[in-house]
């Protein structure tokens, strides 16, 4: 496979990985889901696993600005409600963008 298909198929599994995940939380009573423009997703089940309250973006570029805005908003509620939270990226270069924040 070349890498241009590869690529091509990444893009997908990544828009489907953030699709299944916000059907999941869409099913979820009380649960909270937030897309943003740039391709973020804030998804709170509120459960007490860290990966179903969770603030992730798929996108090839995402947006540091957008995430920590997102992650805010889940620290803030996660605090107050007493859930753990997670955060995910498709790339590794975010984590030099999040140790701004």
């Amino acid at each position: 496979m070349d890498l241009k298909t590869l690529g091509h198929g990444a893009d997908a599994a990544a828009r489907a990985f953030g699709a299944a995940r916000a059907t999941l939380v869409g099913v979820v009573p009380g649960a909270t889901r937030r897309s943003g423009p740039q391709g973020t997703l804030l998804a709170l089940t509120r459960t007490r696993i860290p990966a179903l309250n969770v603030v992730m973006s798929m996108a090839k570029d995402p947006s540091g600005e957008e995430v920590a805005d997102f992650a805010a908003v889940a620290a803030k509620e996660a605090a107050e409600k007493g859930f753990p939270q997670g955060i995910g990226f498709r790339t590794t270069e975010m984590w030099t963008s999040l140790t701004a924040i």
